[in-house]
């Protein structure tokens, strides 16, 4: 603790998957408490992260991984590339946000949802009309919009690079599934008709919301927490929520071998803390997993909110190949 002998000093090396903007702002909550730990961080994308620590296993150069679907630590648990840890804090995240084994824990929890420029769709005059209350458009609304354009408007992430995409796709899989269709053969199908009307395949699952912010595209589909902090600046991001979305829990865990365990271990205890949700929640108003945290500020509870919940995680992990070689025959990308 502060003031002590055995004050913490030393290093910290953070890779960061959520926003690099509030990656840092947890990172500074944690210097508050120990300012003698310098710590360094670098932002990428949730599988450049993922391919980047399979790749250093052996010799790992980050302490911690910060933020990113959890299906992504389920790859790196298999890969025995996580420290098994226990938190300090780690009963106040619910089981269910939580790896059983104590490799990963949930610091977020958020469904996807469907940014909507209303300013720029109002101004690109499209044939087909959507409804002015947000709250019963679906998304067969949207891609019949989308067909009728005639404009490649809609700006998404690749799942090659991005867990969001992967969750999306995912989502859409297992929901086709539980309605008793074949769910890849039904995926596949609404991809096909969706990808022609798509202008940007974007690396990472938060650039989209920002383009669709900046006027760039009118649609994208990501992170619904992501939607509500751009709406912050600019009220004319429309929300949409839709039955098929599915949810990540974004996770955090400290990296076996690497190079700062004790540090490491340390961030762990502050990530799985009501401080820091309040933190993440206050800066992106994502929902914290930590039940003692105060919630974001704008946007509604989980509790009403509209999404798949069925979604399972790891059935995007498992079907990680298949989800990537489907986008593939769709896009050549």
């Amino acid at each position: 603790m502060l003031g002590t002998a055995a004050e913490p000093s030393g290093k910290l090396s953070v890779l960061i998957i959520i926003q690099e903007g509030e990656g840092k702002a947890v990172i500074e909550g944690f210097k508050k408490l120990y300012p003698k730990i310098a710590v360094d961080s670098l932002r990428l994308s949730a599988s450049e992260g993922t391919a980047r620590i399979k790749a250093e296993k052996l010799d790992p150069t980050f302490d911690v991984i910060l933020g990113g679907p959890s299906d992504n630590f389920e790859i790196l648990k298999k890969e025995k590339a996580l420290l098994k840890y226990v938190p300090a804090n780690a009963s106040e995240i619910p089981s269910d946000y939580q790896d059983s084994e104590g490799y990963w824990y949930g610091l977020y929890v958020g469904p996807l949802a469907i940014a909507i420029n209303t300013k720029r769709y109002a101004e690109k005059g499209y044939k087909e009309k959507l409804g002015k209350d947000w709250s019963q458009i679906t998304l067969d609304d949207l891609t019949r919009v989308f067909a009728a354009s005639g404009v490649k408007d809609v700006t998404v992430a690749n799942p090659k690079s991005s867990g969001t995409a992967k969750m999306f796709i995912s989502g859409l899989w297992q929901y086709y599934n539980s309605i008793g269709l074949d769910g890849k053969a039904k995926t596949k199908e609404w991809y096909k008709a969706l990808h022609p009307n798509v202008g940007n395949y974007q690396t990472s699952g938060t650039g989209p919301v920002k383009s669709v912010s900046q006027g760039e595209f009118t649609f994208c589909i990501t992170p619904m927490h992501d939607v509500y902090l751009y709406k912050l600046d600019n009220p004319a991001i429309g929300v949409v929520e839709f039955k098929e979305a599915g949810w990540e829990i974004g996770a955090v865990g400290a990296i076996d071998k690497s190079p700062n365990p004790v540090n490491a271990k340390l961030f762990m205890d502050y990530l799985t803390s009501s401080a820091a949700g309040n933190v993440l929640s206050s800066y992106s108003q994502k929902i914290p997993c930590n039940v003692n945290s105060d919630g974001p500020t704008v946007g509604k509870p989980l509790s009403k909110t509209v999404y798949f919940k069925k979604y399972n995680y790891e059935f995007t992990t498992v079907h990680d190949a298949e989800i990537k070689e489907l986008f593939g025959e769709i896009t050549g990308l």
